[in-house]
């Protein structure tokens, strides 16, 4: 089920999984010169979603949202057949696109160790169309797709959104992943 948590409701979960709630309520102690435990696990968290949106599994980070207008196509360059596109800040992780010209959406792949897909295009009996457009991003978050004309628009496009640090948007199997995380972190959390 996909749920939306606050900051605050995050970081009392985030506070469960590293064993700090629920606290005794009949003692109380102060430490003058500890390090502050809420923006550490705050810092975490979001390390945390952020690499969800990034690189988890699709499925656990709920479905995409819309990010038409969060994507840009650039003027055609050298090579029109190939549309070069760029996003918002915000957008993590494209997931499909579709523009103006094609019958249906590609699906976003990482096609940067994919030389004999690029080496596809070159050849005009194997190279993408209309009915199979293709869409891949590169090292530095550009994403590039064809077939595309001088004309090119952005028809639809989903994405993985950062939405801030207010805000996280997931599937709530997700928050069963925590527990390995603060596990990989080399500083312990306990006081």
């Amino acid at each position: 089920m996909i749920v939306n948590y606050s900051r605050s409701e995050m970081l009392q979960i985030w506070r469960r999984c590293a064993g700090l709630e629920p606290s005794a309520s009949s003692c109380t102690v102060e430490r003058f010169d500890g390090i502050d435990v809420d923006t550490r696990l705050e810092g975490l968290m979001r390390l945390w979603y952020l690499a969800l949106l990034d690189e988890g599994d699709i499925n656990l980070a709920g479905a995409p949202a819309d990010a038409t207008e969060l994507v840009t196509p650039l003027p055609p360059g050298d090579d029109s057949r190939i549309a070069t596109l760029i996003c918002a800040p915000a957008v993590r992780r494209l997931c499909t696109i579709r523009l103006s010209g094609w019958k249906r959406p590609a699906t976003v792949t990482d096609r940067r160790n994919d030389l004999y897909g690029t080496a596809l295009q070159d050849n005009r009996y194997s190279r993408a169309g209309a009915v199979t457009p293709i869409a891949w991003f590169d090292g530095d978050g550009t994403v590039y797709a064809t077939p595309a004309g001088p004309e090119t628009t952005v028809v639809s496009a989903t994405a993985y959104i950062d939405n801030g640090t207010d805000s996280y948007r997931l599937d709530e199997r997700a928050l069963a992943t925590i527990h390995a995380f603060l596990k990989q972190t080399s500083t312990p959390l306990t006081l």
